[in-house]
């Protein structure tokens, strides 16, 4: 059982491609929180494909921050 007060873990992360399934630091830290931690909420946000060519990162990245607004405060 774990001893930390927490109730949710965030994980955000920002890539210059697709992460995909690929996401092998947010596993990582998703099952530290869950197995050692007892921290069962946890939740994954991304900012992809931000050095594709023709894409707006400042875009993609407002995107991102809007969602997580809109998760967060529907949970």
């Amino acid at each position: 059982e774990g001893l930390c007060k927490a109730k949710r873990l965030i994980y955000i992360a920002t890539s210059g491609g697709i992460i995909g399934e690929f996401n092998f630091g947010f596993d990582y830290i998703k099952a530290l929180a869950k197995g050692l931690f007892g921290i069962n909420d946890v939740l994954f946000f991304s900012a992809e494909n931000l050095d594709i060519y023709g894409n707006n990162p400042n875009e993609i990245l407002n995107d991102s921050k809007e969602k997580i607004k809109t998760v967060l405060k529907n949970n």
